[in-house]
């Protein structure tokens, strides 16, 4: 399980795993997580392209390294 850092008002989680850095934001009932891994890095320069998910079983479902975020959320 990653160690997660959550922003001063609750809506921003954190966390280094398994070579990257995430970032899952909640914005208006949904989630949108960011990911700066080796791929975003060498083609467009760290800049990552943000998925949208509806809760956060389907983001820890789709990100190995973000298992256990719905806890950060709690």
């Amino acid at each position: 399980m990653s160690t997660f850092q959550i922003s001063n008002n609750g809506s921003t989680v954190t966390t280094e795993a398994r070579g990257a850095t995430y970032m899952v934001h909640r914005m208006r009932g949904q989630y949108h997580v960011y990911c700066i891994n080796a791929s975003s890095r060498a083609y467009r320069r760290g800049f990552p392209v943000g998925r949208v998910f509806a809760t956060l079983a389907e983001v820890e479902a789709a990100y190995k390294g973000l298992a256990g975020v719905s806890a950060a959320f709690a």
